[in-house]
């Protein structure tokens, strides 16, 4: 076990004290490594703090109180390259498909067919553009699925 930053034992959230390290989904999606309560600062949990941070956003925007912080946001993403639907070799995931980078931008967007696909947030869109001739069309589409919401 090392310390990255001079940190031996992080804390539960990021700076601001508002997003959680661990996964907000249910069931939790990655779970930290922990000592005595702490979580250790180790690479995996770095790698798995980082991605379990963006998923955690993403999901907070999603399921915001139109009366207290305005509207759910509906998210949008695009995946590009090939390295998106390839496995990335790492000691922390082995060989869960649930890690590749089609896959999280699939959970940021909230689309059906993922593991923490919620119907109570607002679905959105996953779009691959496997190089640079497919994204003007990728654009595209998502430029028509924003105007068909503002309609």
């Amino acid at each position: 076990m090392g310390t990255y930053g001079g940190i031996t034992i992080p804390s539960n959230t990021d700076h601001t004290n508002t997003i959680n390290l661990q996964s907000d989904n249910n069931p939790r999606t990655r779970v930290l490594d922990t000592d005595s309560g702490g979580i250790i600062n180790t690479k995996c949990n770095v790698n798995k703090a980082a991605r379990n941070m963006l998923e955690n956003v993403a999901n907070a925007a999603r399921r915001e109180d139109p009366n207290v912080n305005g509207s759910p946001i509906n998210v949008f993403t695009i995946g590009f390259g090939l390295a998106m639907t390839t496995q990335e070799v790492s000691e922390c995931y082995g060989t869960d498909n649930k890690e590749l980078g089609a896959y999280i931008l699939r959970r940021l967007a909230n689309v059906p067919g993922v593991d923490t696909y919620n119907s109570d947030q607002p679905t959105g869109l996953y779009v691959q553009a496997d190089d640079a001739t497919e994204l003007d069309s990728a654009f595209e589409r998502v430029a028509n699925a924003i105007l068909r919401l503002s309609k």
